[in-house]
């Protein structure tokens, strides 16, 4: 009988460990559920398909550590004597190694003289974007979370931002290969923004203690890591506190100055790519004049597949394009430039198990809409079509990485034509417009199922939210 007792009370003793337990797991999933907030839906980016997928996620640790840091305040830069803009370094130290350029590389890319005397750090706080796929998925989503990225930069007054092959982007779509961010866009003109943007700046082992420059390993544990810091809030994390951003949500928002000077032209792109794209400019001359619009009419498949806000998509070209020139009876320019996934409309439309759908039918109807109004133009003729892009990459050192440059091309083009149509359903039209408008061009209008209406009035004081 006493083993008998003893053997009960193990098994009372057990019974009562777990009802606590369950209880207080219990306590703390109700707190939970009644202190999660929006942000912490997050969109998971197919990395090829560049499709945005939301599932409930708990907070990581990392993005604990960055909302204490929001919080609490990083060190800042006056911390430190930046008066000094310029220290000695030894270049056995310093990472990338100063080399003769690649011959197969742009202009103005790593790493002669004059490119490692533009990257040199200065004794100002340095972080260092610790993650291991680093940037991916479409051109203007890779933006987007870089544009996170420097926003935080600021918001915790780091200076500068080491420049390793975390930055690097990705020609999704394309190779889908990894290069230097160097390749598009100019890392001078982007480091004289400094000190209103962090420079990006190399490795040096005097400078940067904390980290071997030589694999970019830390020293020491990442939560020590002060020389340089240590950011490791993925892409898609970024890309959602930017999407958030737009809507005056999030943590992004008190670095808004920060997004607008990059808009206003910090991200221009690389001298050598420049030149190529001047010399499409001077392609298009008719009668001294080449000047152009721009039409995003985003009808590829997948979007027409899309089931988002489809009170507010227009999928048929052939009508866009009239209620185009309904809405302009002149037009206002010679040339109209038409960013179009021309490779994905045609391999879709030859997939002969998808010939008898609809999707397919309207796909084909727009290919045809397209090679129409390229080879006979619009307005009766009196205004040329053009598509640029990838394939104007052809032949060039940049066609080694064709998607992702040739989006960054037909980016730039947008922001620089006369008149700007796109639609509230992308974010890629959504962001030619926030950057067009903070350049002061308000001719941005938006097509809808009805027809096509301004989208930046003259007397609009702040851009509308992306809600789609």
């Amino acid at each position: 009988n006493f083993k008998k007792k003893i053997k009960y009370a193990k098994e009372a003793k057990r019974a009562s460990l777990l009802l606590y337990a369950t209880f207080y797991t219990l306590v703390f999933l109700l707190i939970f559920h009644k202190v999660a907030k929006p942000e912490m839906w997050i969109p998971l980016l197919d990395d090829e398909l560049d499709l945005e997928y939301f599932t409930r996620s708990p907070i990581s640790a990392e993005m604990l550590i960055e909302q204490a840091m929001l919080s609490t305040g990083a060190p800042t830069s006056n911390s430190f004597d930046i008066s000094a803009l310029s220290i000695d370094l030894n270049d056995e130290d310093t990472f990338p190694q100063k080399r003769e350029p690649d011959p197969t590389a742009p202009r103005d890319t790593c790493c002669g003289d004059h490119y490692m005397d533009i990257i040199k750090p200065l004794n100002d706080t340095t972080v260092f974007f610790n993650i291991y796929r680093g940037f991916y998925s479409g051109f203007r989503n890779q933006v987007m979370a870089f544009s996170a990225l420097i926003m935080h930069a600021r918001i915790n007054n780091w200076g500068q931002v080491m420049l390793h092959d975390k930055l690097n982007m990705k020609d999704t779509f394309g190779t889908n290969e990894k290069f230097p961010i160097d390749w598009l866009f100019d890392v001078e003109h982007w480091n004289s923004y400094y000190p209103a943007l962090p420079r990006l700046v190399s490795c040096n082992n005097i400078l940067h203690k904390d980290i071997d420059c030589s694999n970019h390993k830390l020293r020491v544990p990442t939560k020590n890591a002060t020389s340089p810091y240590v950011f490791s809030t993925p892409q898609n994390h970024l890309f959602t506190q930017y999407q958030r951003y737009t809507n005056n949500k999030g943590p992004l928002v008190v670095a808004k100055n920060v997004d607008i000077i990059i808009k206003q032209g910090a991200l221009r792109p690389n001298s050598e790519l420049q030149e190529h794209i001047d010399g499409m400019f001077k392609a298009l001359e008719t009668n001294g004049n080449s000047a152009f619009m721009t039409l995003h009419a985003r009808v590829e498949p997948d979007m027409i597949k899309h089931v988002m806000c489809k009170g507010k998509k227009e999928s048929n070209l052939t009508k866009i394009l009239e209620y185009l020139q309904e809405t302009f009876p002149e037009p206002p320019a010679p040339n109209l430039f038409l960013p179009m996934n021309r490779d994905l409309m045609e391999s879709e439309s030859k997939m002969k198990r998808k010939m008898d759908s609809e999707n397919n039918r309207l796909n084909v109807e727009n290919l045809s809409a397209l090679n129409r109004a390229v080879s006979e133009g619009l307005w009766n003729g009196r205004v040329k079509v053009f598509e640029f892009g990838s394939n104007s990459l052809n032949g060039t050192k940049f066609g080694k990485y064709p998607a992702t440059i040739g989006a960054w091309i037909n980016f730039y083009l947008a922001v620089e034509s006369v008149v700007f149509i796109g639609t509230e359903i992308s974010t890629w039209s959504f962001d030619v417009m926030q950057t067009r408008f903070h350049r002061k061009n308000s001719a941005n209008y938006k097509f809808l199922p009805s027809g096509i209406e301004s989208w930046t009035p003259v007397n609009m004081t702040t851009t509308p939210n992306f809600a789609c």
